[in-house]
């Protein structure tokens, strides 16, 4: 069987070589499947088979955009990254579509810019100037990198190579810490 690596060389000289497809999707499915489920058991919602039906669809649609001519990648991790974004677009379409999720969504897709509108700027300097120096330097960084690239939660995660899991949980527990330091710094309470 062929690595995903040596599937892709032969899939950009010949885009509908059977074998090179079955070893990609081969190489792929159950990272994405695991991917997938890990987002879904974090926040637990869906069922097994809307794991294998968002990888499904999403090896689908990377077929068709690959045949179009419409991909330019040329890389292993390239290719994962960009099925993983295919799987968390598909899982924002169902469960928005659905009105369920609301914090799976959130996850997937809400950066720090539009969680705020108008106000992103101010909250963005009142956070970096009165918080993320008081918190621990793991969150800080944590923070600071939300704050600042606009890229959802579920692509810090994967940008730092962590689990959704363990990503979700350190998150939260800074945010929990953040918000302590901020209602000491400000006298209030109504943020514990």
């Amino acid at each position: 069987m062929q690595t995903l690596e040596e599937s892709l060389q032969i899939l950009l000289n010949d885009s509908r070589e059977p074998r090179a497809w079955e070893a990609l999707a081969s190489s792929v499915y159950q990272p994405l499947l695991a991917y997938v489920g890990s987002l879904l058991l974090t926040f637990r919602v869906g069922a097994s088979e809307t794991s294998e039906d968002i990888v499904q669809e999403a090896m689908f649609r990377f077929y068709g955009l690959w045949q179009q001519g419409r991909l330019n990648l040329s890389s292993s991790d390239a290719v994962l990254k960009y099925l993983r974004r295919i799987c968390r677009n598909l899982l924002i379409d169902k469960y928005r579509r659905e009105r369920k999720a609301s914090q799976l969504i959130d996850y997937l897709d809400l950066k720090f810019s539009s969680a705020f509108g108008d106000e992103s700027d101010l909250y963005r300097t009142i956070f970096l100037n009165e918080v993320i120096n008081h918190v621990p330097t793991d969150c800080s960084d944590l923070l600071r990198d939300y704050l600042t690239e606009n890229i959802s939660l579920a692509e810090l995660a994967e940008r730092r190579g962590e689990e959704t899991n363990k990503f979700y949980t350190k998150w939260y527990n800074c945010l929990r810490n953040a918000k302590k330091i901020y209602s000491k710094k400000s006298g209030s309470r109504s943020l514990s």
